[in-house]
């Protein structure tokens, strides 16, 4: 077990949340007490979210790693903008420019083998990679087959044990 030297404390999110406070508590301390080794999240978004609740957990744990996943270049782009700030946060996560659902199905055995939570939090952007608006219709302007896809894929390749928290 290794020991991250991450100081969050003086971090400051500058992009509003996504995720109601109750969810990202829920998130952060099932986090906590799980004590995951290997995360995988899809749906980075900024980061500044459900990621950073990860994240921060994995910090107070002082050990594991979160591989998150955002297939939206402009998001990702804030995402790297926003960890490059924190000193070490490489040692406790990974951002990837990808698609989730290939890049789990490309993923080894002997990396799969240690992941024992997954965080699926992908499709609540429209195709265009807008956001939704209040009352848009789900069914319109997104590909609500990411997560259905993704739960899927994992129901194969995870161990039994494995957590799987889905949202949206």
């Amino acid at each position: 077990m290794h020991k991250l030297p991450i100081d969050i404390s003086s971090v400051e999110k500058t992009e509003p949340t996504k995720m109601a406070s109750h969810e990202l508590q829920y998130l952060y301390d099932i986090s906590v007490k799980i004590k995951p080794k290997i995360l995988l999240e899809s749906g980075t978004h900024c980061g500044q979210c459900s990621t950073y609740a990860l994240f921060a957990a994995l910090v107070e744990n002082k050990t594991g790693i979160l591989y998150t996943y955002e297939i939206h270049k402009p998001f990702f782009d804030a995402a790297v903008a926003f960890y490059i700030k924190i000193k070490n946060s490489e040692q406790a996560i990974v951002l990837k420019n990808e698609d989730f659902v290939l890049a789990v199905k490309n993923l080894s055995n002997d990396f799969f083998k240690d992941v024992d939570f997954v965080f699926l939090d992908g499709g609540d952007e429209r195709a265009d990679g807008g956001h939704k608006l209040p009352g848009e219709d789900y069914l319109k302007n997104i590909d609500i087959s990411e997560n259905v896809q993704s739960f899927k894929l994992l129901e194969c390749r995870a161990n039994d044990g494995t957590h799987v928290i889905l949202h949206d």
